[in-house]
């Protein structure tokens, strides 16, 4: 099936890519597919990297529904995060295309062949599958084995869960991740070794300061039977943290919940947490994650006080006695284990059942509001990564910091020389500026980290320091956060926690996902094409009729239009009503700049007409009439000039249909 260019694509947004043209357009069904992608993991032999990138695609939907998207921009996306080449990216769409998840679709621009655009749709589900199960089976690697995919269906059904119930990508942040230092506190950060080398135990007293005087004090302890918490295992930590909110949400907008962790217990995917890490799927991978999770499991926490003070502000982790992130663990490799001739296990850890401790579930059902962070910082350097957070908790917008300062609020343990070298490593590698960025600074800052433009000197004292200013849009939308340019300094790097408030916000955003999820199926199935681009109405084909939205219809017209959906779709009709109204609000009544004609005028105007010229026209002839009206025929209208405005559209209309001449006016 050909499809119109001129329906999908802004055509200026055509004009803004450069030599090949190729775009992905959006369907809504694209997260679907992982499903079936995991299921035929072993046919489908699809490279490590390039699972990455498919993960990647495919989670954009989210932000993309019914939406083309140029491969460039997309591209540009991913090799800024996982530093994939561009060459590999097309060779990773080729492989795509020949395993059936790509297909390309043939394209007309006005109604002729185009072939210097090419247009990507993701396979569907359904076809992926049928598709993917003619493929021979590569039975050299024992990635995902009919054993070990047994074991995952019975731990998943000794929880009450489907297959359907743990995919949850999208639910994920597009763009970012969520993070609060109320449940991953810095200082636990900074106590974690970079490495596994077999530290049982750690201690360190942290101190802070305002000017001279010490506002707090404290001791930290950290101990495992083998192993405390690395800083790699914080970041598989966080991917758990953000996969148990997408969780959780799902469950809370599918109404299988009532309120956030009603099941305590959180079902995680090992391809979810590889693929939100960004790192190849590997055995060595595989495993390091698996460790990762078990010093989560085995590390305790305690903390004591050094000055008699309160930190009200804190963690609740620093005031729980041995306090461990992960209090319950179990795997498909447990419930169903299976071993070979030798007594070896070989069913691999591919879904973990994981019980976080009663105060990080505590804490993230209250949190009003989420920090967001970047990806490449999420999964980038931990030292980065500290150094990031320390700018945004410091709220650093335009100043120098002496590097001694910086070091103290990071918990560093080496000197301010070596905290520099130690970033400028990361810096150096994956925050440069190059020769094409738009600085809106000095152009003598040298990095450019999601925002925080950077510089590195020392003072006439010789002391260390590193210039930074903020570019404030740039930072807060690299976080997944939006920005509005009318609140100035009101915008924040924060996201609202999808999974925070009560029964009432519980409905509410069930509500909200329904009316997301029938607009965009009235967007693409029911509207009729012709009307699709019009900013005065929509028109909608339903049940055999056709159906008029606008601004100037009044709620009872809403209504009638609402139950006729409840009767001929799916579609509860309260919901219907609701995304009446909220489609209503994206039209515009017919104005010229700051003149406006609101809901009476427009009446008076349809009942003149009728009165006098013996023409009941319809809502949208009207429309279609005066839809082009310059500042002359609105001014006259908005003053009440009836007469001048009724003669004007007749007179429009008699040019249009001169047999119009045969029915005089009264």
């Amino acid at each position: 099936m050909t499809i119109e260019l001129v329906d999908l694509i802004d055509l200026n947004e055509i004009q803004s890519v450069k030599r090949k043209k190729s775009f992905i357009h959006y369907l809504g069904h694209e997260v679907d597919l992982l499903t079936v992608i995991d299921q035929y993991e072993a046919k489908l032999k699809l490279a490590p990297k390039a699972k990455i990138v498919l993960h990647y695609l495919l989670s954009a939907s989210a932000k993309h529904i019914n939406k083309s998207v140029a491969n460039t921009v997309l591209f540009d996306e991913i090799t800024k995060l996982y530093k994939t080449p561009p060459a590999s990216l097309r060779a990773y769409v080729a492989d795509f295309l020949n395993k059936g998840i790509l297909k390309s679709i043939p394209c007309s621009y006005n109604g002729t062949n185009e072939h210097s655009i090419t247009v990507y749709e993701f396979s569907t589900p359904e076809l992926l599958a049928i598709s993917a199960s003619s493929l021979k089976l590569d039975t050299s690697k024992n990635s995902n084995d009919k054993s070990s995919r047994e074991s995952v269906t019975s731990l998943l059904s000794k929880h009450k869960l489907s297959h359907e119930d743990v995919e949850v990508q999208q639910h994920m942040m597009p763009t970012g991740w969520y993070y609060h230092d109320k449940v991953i506190p810095v200082e636990f950060l900074a106590l974690a070794p970079k490495t596994a080398v077999g530290k049982r135990s750690d201690k360190r007293v942290f101190t802070h300061r305002s000017g001279n005087n010490v506002t707090a004090k404290y001791e930290i302890d950290a101990r495992a039977h083998t192993q405390i918490t690395t800083q790699f295992a914080f970041q598989v930590l966080n991917a758990i943290l953000n996969l148990a909110i997408a969780f959780n949400a799902k469950m809370l907008r599918t109404k299988r919940y009532e309120k956030a962790f009603q099941e305590i217990s959180v079902p995680i995917k090992m391809v979810h947490l590889m693929n939100i890490l960004g790192v190849t799927d590997s055995g060595p991978m595989r495993s390091s994650i698996y460790r990762s999770i078990l010093e989560l499991r085995e590390t305790i926490y305690n903390w004591s006080d050094l000055l008699g003070q309160t930190l009200d502000n804190r963690s609740k982790a620093f005031k729980t006695k041995d306090f461990q992130y992960i209090v319950g663990l179990e795997t498909n490799a447990s419930i169903a284990p299976k071993y070979d001739n030798n007594g070896n296990l070989t069913t691999k850890p591919s879904l973990f059942i994981i019980t976080l401790h009663q105060t990080i579930i505590t804490e993230l059902s209250d949190l009003k509001l989420l920090f967001g962070i970047p990806s490449k910082i999420a999964i980038g350097n931990p030292l980065t990564f500290l150094f990031y957070l320390t700018l945004r908790r410091e709220r650093v917008e335009k100043d120098s910091l002496l590097l001694e300062t910086v070091k103290e609020k990071m918990f560093y343990m080496g000197s301010a020389a070596q905290l520099q070298r130690e970033l400028l490593k990361d810096l150096d590698r994956l925050y440069k500026f190059d020769e094409h960025s738009n600085l809106v600074n000095d152009s003598s800052f040298q990095y450019n980290l999601c925002g925080y433009h950077l510089r590195f000197g020392t003072n006439p004292d010789g002391e260390k320091l590193v210039y930074v200013v903020v570019d404030p849009e740039e930072m807060i939308q690299l976080t997944g956060a939006k920005y509005d340019e009318s609140k100035g300094d009101l915008n924040a790097p924060t996201l609202p926690n999808p999974i925070y408030g009560n029964q009432e916000t519980v409905k509410s955003t069930i509500q909200n996902s329904k009316i997301k999820v029938f607009t965009n199926d009235l967007k693409r199935d029911f509207i009729i094409a012709s009307t699709r681009r019009s900013a005065l109405y929509k028109k909608f084909t339903i049940g055999g009729g056709e159906y008029l939205l606008s601004a100037y219809d009044s709620t009872d017209h809403l209504e009638k239009i609402s139950h006729i959906m409840s009767m001929y779709i799916d579609v509860e009709e309260d919901i219907a009503m609701a995304t009446l109204l909220k489609l209503q609000k994206e039209l515009k009544m017919v104005s010229y700049g700051s003149l406006v004609v609101d809901e009476q005028l427009f009446f008076q105007l349809k009942e003149y007409i009728a009165i006098n010229f013996n023409m009941n026209l319809t809502v949208q002839e009207l429309l279609d009439s005066v839809k082009s009206y310059r500042l002359n025929n609105i001014k006259k209208w908005c003053e009440g000039n009836l007469e001048y405005v009724a003669a004007q559209v007749y007179s429009d209309l008699l040019d249009k249909d001169p047999s119009l001449y045969d029915e005089e006016p009264l």
